[in-house]
């Protein structure tokens, strides 16, 4: 199996709660409004994760891609692996925190594999 040869490491800003945010990543519905076209959550740890996007953004994308919950925490973290770019041949897994700080919610991302 291939690995991810760079780490992703990403932090960014949000204006909103821990739980709002945390919301907007794990919701089904609500990652229909920015996200995918079509996303499955089960939440909690050994649930499946699941996006599918058609004709999605500015390159009009059409794919699909998901994997396994591997921690399930509401407002704190959301962990994931995935088999991303639509490539069987390697596993990667995806990791989100949520810091509240007095500005909101610094969200930070981490994909490794």
């Amino acid at each position: 199996m291939k690995t991810l040869s760079e780490k992703v490491d990403f932090k960014i800003l949000i204006r909103a709660s821990r739980l709002a945010v945390f919301h907007a990543l794990t919701e089904p519905a609500k990652l229909k409004e920015w996200f995918a076209s079509e996303a499955l959550v089960e939440p909690r740890e050994g649930g499946r994760i699941r996006f599918r996007w058609k004709n999605w953004g500015v390159d009009h994308y059409t794919g699909e891609n998901g994997g396994t919950i591997l921690e399930f925490v509401p407002a704190e973290r959301l962990a994931f692996n995935w088999f991303p770019d639509d490539d069987d041949s390697y596993l990667t897994t995806v990791a989100i925190d949520f810091e509240l700080t007095a500005e909101g919610t610094v969200v930070g991302l981490t994909e490794r594999g």
